[in-house]
């Protein structure tokens, strides 16, 4: 049996990093794409003068989306465990992100607590997008009155290896008589699609003091 010199084995694991990396961020970014596609029979549907303030929205919507995913890739270039990332630090990451590009102003206040959650990157990138699109619903329609928003972001892992994120804003919940299936709008099928699509299951629990989202992925600490 060959065995191949050191530095020519050190050559072929960069190639593959290359490789996977190349492959993650393509899939990352076709994503991205998925979701502004989504975007366009609202609007095609609307006006033909677009108001200024949907366009800068939006602008705001792709800047935030894409500075998650960019953060992301940053914390797996320099990750201890090849293709895994905190959960924890990835979402710190999106919120910093929020605050950087000014996304939603003084109109959101995040509290997280998901420490000690590693998880893979597909699923990472997953949830960043999921936390970036319930921060965008809850800003535009948690409180109709303009209040700024409270978002609480906690993540824990269970005993049998799942993870368990809670997201809760503060606001009026959803409206009654509220049916998924016919009611909900491109956001929550958004976020159901992507849970659903990992895998995952997403249940919504809403009051007159908030709407929560318990998002559940199993076998994270088995992979």
């Amino acid at each position: 049996m060959s065995v191949l010199p050191l530095r020519e084995t050190s050559t072929y694991m960069a190639r593959d990093a290359v490789v996977e990396a190349n492959h993650r961020i393509a899939n990352n970014l076709a994503s991205l794409a998925r979701i502004f596609t989504r975007q366009l029979p609202a609007i095609e549907a609307g006006p033909e003068m677009v108001p200024r303030e949907l366009v800068v929205q939006l602008v705001k919507d792709m800047a935030g989306r894409m500075d998650a995913l960019g953060r992301l890739h940053y914390l797996l270039s320099n990750g201890r465990v090849p293709g895994k990332v905190d959960l924890g630090e990835a979402l710190s990451e999106v919120i910093e992100g929020f605050r950087t590009t000014g996304m939603f102003g003084d109109q959101l206040d995040i509290h997280l607590s998901a420490d000690g959650c590693p998880i893979d990157a597909a699923k990472a990138s997953m949830l960043m997008l999921v936390v970036a699109e319930i921060a965008t619903n809850a800003v535009k329609y948690a409180h109709p009155s303009g209040l700024p928003v409270e978002l609480t972001i906690s993540a824990t892992m269970t005993v049998a290896g799942s993870l368990n994120l809670r997201i809760a804003d503060d606001g009026v919940g959803l409206p009654e008589g509220f049916d998924e299936k016919r009611d909900a709008g491109p956001g929550l099928r958004l976020v159901r699609g992507l849970v659903e699509s990992a895998g995952g299951s997403l249940a919504l629990n809403s009051d007159p003091l908030g709407l929560r989202y318990s998002i559940e992925l199993p076998g994270i600490r088995h992979q």
